[in-house]
Order: C-alpha cells, then sequence, then structure tokens
C-alpha cells in the first residue's frame, strides 16, 4: 500500500474501483488527458516515495504500465503482475495514487486522489468533472468522495469483496451495484440529489458539500441511506471498535455484498 505524506495531510479524498484492467497504454494516455484538460497534470511522478522524476507524458505512461510480479497465491507464488504510480501537482496541491493487478482469479484496481478542503473548494468543477470522467474511462464498479472524518468514523476493515465502506458525501454506483441493489431502490433513497449517466451509473449525494457541518458532525444522512438499501450490506462500525477493543484485528465482517468476479 502506497503511504504518502500529503495524502497524510489531505482531508479530502475520492475513491475509484474498477474490475477492469486499466494497466494499458491507451488507458494511461486517456487518464492524462482528462488531467491536462482539468489543467492538473502532475508536476513530478514517481512509483514510490520520494517523488522525483519530472512529469512528460512519455514517463508518465512508462511508469503506470510498468509491470511486476503480483498476485500471491500461497503454495504457488506470484501468479501475475502488479503495477502502482504517484502523481503529484503543486499548485494546486493534488496527489493521485493508482493500483492495478492482472491476475487469473479477477482483479480490483482503482485510483485515489487526495486534496486539502482550501483546493477544492476553489477546484470543486474541474476536480469533480476528473473524478466522473476517470470513473467513466475505468468502467468503474464503485467510487466515493468525502471528507477524511466520515470515513475514519464508518471505517470496517475488508474490501469491497467483504463489505461495503459506507455512504458518503458523494456515492458513484456502477452497473454491479445498480445491479445489486437495484436501480429503483437506488433512486428512491433520501439522497440530497441523485445523478444518472448513461444508464450506467448512478450518483448520490448527500448533501450540497463534502464540508457540510452535518456530515462532518455525525452520520444521520449516511445512516438513513444505509437503511435504505440495506444495512446488512455494510461493515457496522460498532462492531468494528469493539473487536479492536478486544485486540481481534484479523477479525474481518463478511456482509452482503456483489460477487466481483465470476471465479
Amino acid at each position: 500500500m502506497l503511504i504518502i505524506q500529503e495524502a497524510k495531510m489531505a482531508k479530502i479524498i475520492a475513491n475509484i474501483y474498477t474490475t477492469k484492467y486499466i494497466g494499458s497504454q491507451e488507458i494511461a494516455h486517456a487518464f492524462f488527458e482528462i488531467l491536462k484538460e482539468a489543467n492538473l497534470l502532475p508536476d513530478k511522478i514517481g512509483l514510490y516515495e520520494p517523488i522525483k522524476t519530472k512529469f512528460s507524458l512519455d514517463k508518465a505512461i512508462e511508469f503506470w504500465t510498468l509491470q511486476e510480479d503480483g498476485c500471491y497465491e500461497e503454495g504457488k507464488g506470484y501468479v501475475g503482475k502488479y503495477g502502482s504510480m504517484i502523481g503529484k501537482k503543486t499548485k494546486p496541491s493534488f496527489l493521485f495514487t493508482m493500483t492495478w493487478l492482472l491476475c487469473p482469479k479477477g482483479n480490483l484496481n482503482y485510483i485515489t486522489f487526495f486534496v486539502s478542503p482550501t483546493v477544492y473548494k476553489k477546484h470543486k468543477e474541474a476536480i469533480e468533472i476528473v473524478f466522473k470522467e476517470t470513473f467513466i474511462l475505468f468502467d468503474g464498479i464503485y467510487g466515493n468522495i468525502t471528507h477524511e472524518d466520515p470515513k475514519e468514523r464508518q471505517h470496517v476493515a475488508g474490501s469491497l469483496e467483504t463489505r461495503m465502506p459506507g455512504i458518503f458525501w458523494c456515492n458513484y454506483f456502477g452497473k454491479k451495484y445498480i445491479d445489486f441493489l437495484g436501480e429503483n431502490q437506488i433512486l428512491s433513497a433520501p439522497w440530497f440529489k441523485v445523478e444518472k449517466i448513461e444508464d450506467k451509473v448512478l450518483i448520490g449525494y448527500l448533501d450540497e458539500s463534502p464540508l457540510s457541518q452535518e456530515i462532518l458532525e455525525n452520520d444521520f444522512l449516511a445512516n438513513n441511506i444505509k437503511a435504505h438499501l440495506g444495512l446488512d450490506s455494510f461493515g457496522d462500525p460498532e462492531e468494528e471498535r469493539w473487536n479492536e477493543a478486544q485486540g481481534n484485528y484479523d477479525v474481518y465482517q463478511v456482509k452482503n455484498v456483489p460477487k466481483l468476479f465470476d471465479s
């Protein structure tokens, strides 16, 4: 897992998850074109910290597509490939981390963006366009944009294969989740606003801004949506805290979630 100092200081975090292979030159080129249109191309790029390489499109695509051994299986060793990179822009401060896998049993790949509340407020439209266009490019299955406080309150260890991570300010549902939860069920939830993209993506917003006091101070709005969509799909933060208090750090809650891979 990539641990980056700037990410630790960020307050607005945006995640996109996909089962699509995203380690190709075509995907890389299209992603950096999205950043270029939004004036958010990184100044520096790298495979890990410290980030020292000056950005160029050729070098960025090289880093994005670089393959290393990955997908470790007990008794077999590495059976697939792995790639990751970091991109950082200084003004405005904007950071992303990307990881992809190419495994025989399927791949859960993701990209995460980090910005401060100040940068988000000033560049809100550009950041949200980058997120939306990247979600479509990646054929995303799930994504969210959130302040780190509700993210930490709702945190339950695991992955999309074991639980839905929560309900946050902005929630993207791709076709896999639309089919699983039900389109009408998602649309009829008590969102502040809901959008639909090309019959393939539904976007639900909890409030006008990820910085609204109600979102920052409590999970009342999120819990209403969870109850509507089905509490049995979401990790239980109280159970998580109880397990941690007992020292049960290797216990994972397994909830009612869509099957991500055929195998």
